[in-house]
């Protein structure tokens, strides 16, 4: 008897199942059915970079060192203390960058000299021709008074465009470079007669001085 009651309420629950329990079976289809799926932003545009790589680091150009000026037409660049005719193959390094201070050409052509650092003749240089070169010459001397370190000097016509060289080379250069309390002799050149002056500077100080070139 107890075999046959589980038969027939299997049989029973069978029927069911196969039945018009609709509510049943709307019920059980609403909780098994898969969720909606959920809306989703539009994908970030692919990267450029390779996987795993890491992005490219920028950096600012570094900016150019300042150093010596490109000479003016007709002369050469002086390389430092070597360049001294009388120092040639005895010295070694340049003046440092500090002394190169912009020039400052002085108003009129009143001769005089200051400074530290002086040449001799001072207001006014006679120039003779170079064979085979533009650029005359005259013979100065430098010495220095309670200094002795570095020395820079450089020149210009005064309300003209000519240019001071200095050496006794076909090609003079641009600027003379010394170091120690002299004297130094060497050449002024210059390529015509007119007013000029000489900027010195060194570590403590900057001095001009005028002169008449003929």
């Amino acid at each position: 008897m107890k075999r046959r009651a589980i038969l027939l309420g299997a049989f029973v629950v069978l029927i069911a199942g196969c039945g018009g329990d609709k509510s049943h079976s709307s019920t059980t289809q609403a909780a098994t059915a898969p969720a909606a799926t959920a809306t989703t932003s539009p994908p970030h545009p692919p990267s450029k970079l390779k996987p795993g790589a890491a992005p490219p680091v920028r950096h600012r150009p570094s900016p150019a060192p300042k150093g010596p000026p490109p000479p003016p037409a007709g002369l050469r660049a002086t390389t430092g203390y070597d360049t001294y005719e009388l120092c040639s193959g005895g010295c070694s390094g340049s003046v440092p960058t500090s002394l190169r201070r912009p020039l400052r050409a002085p108003s009129g052509c009143s001769p005089r000299a200051s400074g530290p650092v002086t040449p001799r003749p001072a207001t006014s240089l006679t120039t003779t021709p170079f064979i085979g070169s533009p650029w005359r010459g005259g013979r100065v001397t430098w010495s220095a008074s309670g200094y002795s370190g570095p020395i820079l000097i450089r020149g210009r016509q005064i309300s003209g465009s000519g240019a001071v060289g200095f050496g006794e080379g076909h090609v003079p250069y641009d600027e003379l470079q010394l170091q120690g309390s002299g004297p130094w002799q060497t050449f002024t050149r210059v390529q015509s007669s007119g007013c000029y002056f000489y900027q010195v500077d060194g570590t403590s100080f900057s001095s001009t001085t005028v002169f008449r070139a003929s």
